[in-house]
């Protein structure tokens, strides 16, 4: 059986958000990729409640907290 949509959300919405913090890191911090990053996360904590096993603080807490750094 493969996988449920959950998980093939959670893992390409978790990669985006992992291919931004590259893209800041390289200093593309602008404010579209910052609008980006926001609606990522918005993303990510919708699919939280609709798909309780997604573990969001493990996911996504480390990667706001660095680009709140950043700022």
């Amino acid at each position: 059986m493969g996988e449920s949509i959950e998980a093939v959300a959670e893992q390409a919405l978790t990669k985006l958000l992992f291919a931004l913090e590259d893209l800041e890191c390289h200093g593309l911090q602008t404010r579209q990729l910052s609008d980006v990053r926001d609606k990522l996360v918005s993303a990510i904590e919708h699919l939280a409640k609709v798909a309780p096993r997604f573990d969001f603080d493990r996911e996504v807490t480390s990667i706001r907290l660095s680009s709140v750094n950043r700022r």
